[in-house]
């Protein structure tokens, strides 16, 4: 058999697994090189059934019962407090200043005009970098398929970007004017990265810029949503609206 089709045959076993699509690339490769493609599918089953065989554990002696300690009562659940935080919006909040109940949405209370302000907000820019960077890591980690082998690496970067794009667009936007400035700040300058006129939209780094403009969307809807006509940070918000064509 032709060594390109062994070597082609190992790399669809590398994972244990031969899909249909494996087969059919090597059953036209051996056409290709002259070779018997039913000659080559017997030698992939037949190798894939030693792996197989060669896998199976030998099966370890049971070992003696032994008695299940009691039961570990439940953990006491505490009583809700007052305030229920929530990411997401369209939750209720309530004001810590006058106990009215306002939208996640709003940025100030509506009965006493109290600004909502949170440590954890405050952070979210970092909290979404933190994600990215996990995301990239699991990624590259990961194992591959003999199809994804073929994709070479700039198919893991578009895995990433993939997974990265969706992080992007769930991660829930800030309550606060001052976080909500500065997570459009840092997101806006992710948008407007030039690319070279080469690439396409499938690309990693087109895919990504397209999920941070959306970002940006979001984050100046909320922003104008918030903020009075005459609030002097209105006209940052719009110069970055401008800077992406919105």
């Amino acid at each position: 058999m032709n060594a390109e089709i062994e070597k082609l045959i190992d790399f669809a076993l590398a994972d244990g697994l031969i899909s249909d699509k494996e087969r059919e690339i090597i059953r036209r490769k051996a056409e290709k090189l002259g070779e018997d493609p039913d000659e080559a599918e017997m030698i992939l089953d037949a190798k894939l059934a030693m792996q197989n065989q060669d896998a199976v554990p030998s099966t370890p002696q049971s070992p003696p019962p032994v008695a299940a300690p009691p039961p570990t009562p439940p953990p006491a659940v505490p009583p809700p407090t007052q305030k229920q935080k929530s990411s997401k919006a369209g939750d209720i909040m309530t004001c810590p200043a006058c106990g009215a109940t306002a939208n996640s949405m709003e940025l100030s209370c509506g009965e006493c005009g109290h600004e909502f302000r949170g440590v954890e907000s405050a952070t979210s820019i970092n909290l979404l970098y933190d994600e990215l960077q996990k995301i990239e890591e699991m990624e590259r980690s990961r194992k591959r398929s003999f199809l994804e082998k073929i994709d070479g690496d700039m198919g893991v970067q578009k895995n990433i970007a993939s997974r990265q794009a969706s992080a992007i667009s769930s991660f829930p936007v800030p309550n606060t004017k001052e976080d909500i400035l500065e997570f459009l700040s840092i997101a806006y300058s992710e948008a407007n990265k030039k690319l070279s006129l080469f690439i396409n939209h499938a690309h990693p780094d087109a895919i990504l810029k397209k999920a941070w403009k959306a970002k940006c969307e979001q984050l100046i809807i909320k922003a104008r949503f918030s903020m009075k006509e005459n609030d002097p940070r209105c006209k940052e918000v719009d110069s970055f609206a401008k800077g992406l064509n919105i």
